[in-house]
Parts: structure tokens; C-alpha cells; sequence
């Protein structure tokens, strides 16, 4: 009789549990929070858990080749001059900047050089109040400003098509991060006050623009505070997925063409960067005015979705790039860059680098356009 056999045995019985106790394993959770809604949300779908903490950052310095909108064309002096950004889009070489200081389009060539300026104030056609939109898709250009209560559609020659007449929800620096459009699609706010649940409605993106439906719900209740923890971000790509993010909370949501959520991103953002927000509940006392709100600083800015499900969005002077990991199924961090003045003394002056408020990404180019809050310039930097 063969003594080792109780020993092969007992060998192969234990890997047997260990392979076992390994297939069991749940993958990381992400941590509970204090609205069940959110928690609800968080649990309803795959997730990534994304570390920042330990990437590398690039720091890149603006230097005078990465400044456009300094300078314009003898025609337009001395008024060809950008104001505050509220929207950017790329089309062939050109570039195209909603000022919602001036309520004007300037057209940005190739060289940096604003070289058109297309409408003004005022509540006629091609006329803006309040411009915090610009979005386009492969058809049309579309603007929206507060104070008209409207949505304007342009070819892309700037030709008014139509107009869509709707109450528009935001404010100047966060207007445009609450709405955009795909081929066949509209998505704009709800609003902070409408008793819906939801925070996103969308509607067909051609007359007669029906309303089409709503999804993503709201953390705090209509009315109540802090109302600022429904502020969100959205992109959308030519497939018509859709990113959501709260941008006071670390999570980014992905929709699939039908609004059904299919992975969640919980970034875990290094616990310096990490802002000190009120509790995630609302209070009993809902606010009267806007100085009685209850504030919530920002952690994740504007998002962009690219067709492959790629993922980019700002936090300050940082731009992050996820990206989909189809073996894995899970998105991971590729990079962080960190946006300063070549300046030493304004380096000095504003440690914290230039904030990164407004941007969209030009893959075939590979290289990233951004406006800077209150600042008259558009910068350009190759992301290689």
C-alpha cells in the first residue's frame, strides 16, 4: 500500500478549497454612503474602483505657442476679445467659443487668431441673453441661453434652422455641463425645483422636440439643501451613451443607448484633493435664498465621453483620462496632467495652476482645447 497517498490527498483536497474560496471572492465594493438613493444607484450595476492617488502626474507649462484667443483679426478690433467661456466646439480647423460674458460665438482659426464673431444680445433670431450652450452633432449647432428661455438650431454655417422654446437650467460657469445632444437626441436639466426624481430629461433633437423621457435620479429632494449635491456633468457620444457624474461626489455613470445604467466608477481621489462637504442628507430647513444654501465644492468638473467609452473629465487644474479595459471589464486609470504658467512669478502667485472649466478633446488630433474660468484665453496642448 502506497503510504504518500493520504498525502497527495490531503494536498489536493486543499487546493481544492483554496480554488473554491477564490471563485467566492466578491470583487472591492464601493463604500456605503449616507443617501440610500446613491447607494441604491451605486449597487445597481458592474463596477471599476479607480486609485489616482498613486499616478503620476505631468505637469504641463503654457507657454506662448499653447495661447489662442489672444490676438484677432484688424475687422473685429477692438471688440475681438473673449470673455468668459461657456461652451467649445471643433469644427475642421476651426474653432468655435460661446462667451457668455459678451453673448457672442468667436470663431478661432487654426493659428489662435479669433477670427469671426457671430451674434449678440439681444431676443431675436441668432441673439443670445445669458449664453451658457454650445453643442453640436453631425448636422446642426446648438445654443442655449437662459434669459430667451430657448434653444437655437443652426446649420453649419451658422443659418438659423429652428428654435426650441424651453426653460433653460443653470448657471453661468455650470449651465454647460447639464446638456447635450447626439444625433437624435436633446438632454437638458429637469430643473431644481420639478418634483420629478429624475434629473436629466431628454427630448428628440428636430421639431417638434417631444419629450422623449427622463433618467438619473436626484440626491435631495426638490427645494430642499444641499440642493448643490444635484449639480451634475454630461457628455454623450455617437453611440449614444451617456456619462453622468454628481460633481461634488467621486462617481461617473454610464448609460447605454436606452438609459440603462452599465458600469459605475467610483475615483478614488487622493484624500488631499478630497473637499470638505456637508453630509449627504438633506436638512429640515430648505433655503429661502440663494445665500442660505448650503454649499458644496466641486470634485469632479466637466466630463468627456469619447466613442470608444473612453473617459476624460476635469478637476480643477487637472485633466484625468480612463479608459475601458475589455479583458478585465473594468475602466483604470491612463494619466493625469497638471495645467500651469510657464511664468515662475505666476506660478508663485497661483500655485494651484489653471483651472480647467471648459474642454473638449480632439483625438484625431490628439490634443486638448480649454477655457479657464475667468480668463480671456483659450489654451491648446498636445496630450502626447
Amino acid at each position: 500500500m502506497n503510504n504518500n497517498i493520504p498525502f497527495v490527498a490531503g494536498w489536493f483536497l486543499m487546493a481544492c478549497i483554496l480554488i473554491l474560496s477564490g471563485c467566492t471572492e466578491h470583487a472591492p465594493q464601493i463604500p456605503k454612503t449616507e443617501s440610500e438613493t446613491l447607494n441604491a444607484l451605486l449597487e445597481s450595476a458592474p463596477n471599476s474602483i479607480v486609485p489616482l492617488a498613486e499616478l503620476p502626474i505631468d505637469t504641463f507649462y503654457a507657454e506662448p505657442e499653447h495661447v489662442m484667443a489672444d490676438s484677432s483679426v484688424d475687422s473685429l478690433s477692438p471688440s475681438g476679445r473673449l470673455g468668459r467661456v461657456a461652451g467649445l466646439i471643433k469644427i475642421g480647423d476651426s474653432l468655435y467659443v460661446a462667451d457668455g460674458q459678451q453673448n457672442c460665438i468667436w470663431v478661432i482659426d487654426q493659428k489662435g487668431t479669433i477670427c469671426r464673431k457671430i451674434g449678440r444680445s439681444g431676443r431675436g433670431p441668432g441673439e443670445y441673453s445669458d449664453l451658457i450652450g454650445l453643442m453640436r452633432n453631425t448636422d446642426h449647432i446648438f445654443t442655449a441661453d437662459i434669459s430667451n428661455a430657448r434653444i437655437q438650431i443652426f446649420d453649419y454655417s451658422f443659418n438659423l434652422q429652428t428654435t426650441f422654446n424651453r426653460v433653460i437650467y443653470g448657471t453661468a460657469l455650470t449651465g454647460t455641463k447639464s446638456m447635450s445632444i447626439t444625433d437624435s437626441l436633446l438632454y437638458l436639466s429637469t430643473g431644481a425645483m420639478n418634483p420629478t426624481e429624475d434629473l436629466i430629461s431628454f427630448y428628440q433633437a428636430a421639431p417638434p422636440f417631444d419629450s422623449s423621457g427622463s433618467f438619473h435620479p436626484r440626491l435631495i429632494p426638490g427645494g430642499m439643501q444641499p440642493g448643490a449635491y444635484n449639480n451634475y456633468s454630461m457628455d454623450t457620444n455617437s453611440r449614444g451613451e451617456v456619462a453622468v457624474s454628481y460633481t461634488g461626489l467621486p462617481y461617473i455613470f454610464l448609460y447605454d443607448n436606452s438609459h440603462q445604467l452599465y458600469h459605475v466608477i467610483y475615483v478614488k481621489v487622493p484624500e488631499k484633493d478630497l473637499p470638505d462637504n456637508p453630509p449627504l442628507k438633506p436638512v429640515d430647513k430648505p433655503a429661502r435664498t440663494a445665500s442660505e444654501s448650503i454649499g458644496v465644492k466641486g470634485l469632479i468638473g466637466k466630463s468627456f465621453l469619447t466613442e470608444n467609452g473612453d473617459l476624460y473629465f476635469s478637476h480643477g487644474s487637472k485633466l484625468y483620462h480612463l479608459s475601458y479595459h475589455s479583458d478585465e471589464k473594468e475602466y483604470q486609470a491612463e494619466w493625469v496632467k497638471f495645467f500651469t504658467y510657464n511664468d515662475p512669478k505666476i506660478r508663485e502667485e497661483r500655485p494651484y495652476g489653471i483651472n480647467v472649466s471648459n474642454f473638449i478633446i480632439d483625438q484625431d488630433e490628439n490634443q486638448v482645447y480649454f477655457g479657464s474660468i475667468f480668463e480671456e484665453y483659450i489654451y491648446r496642448f498636445d496630450l502626447e
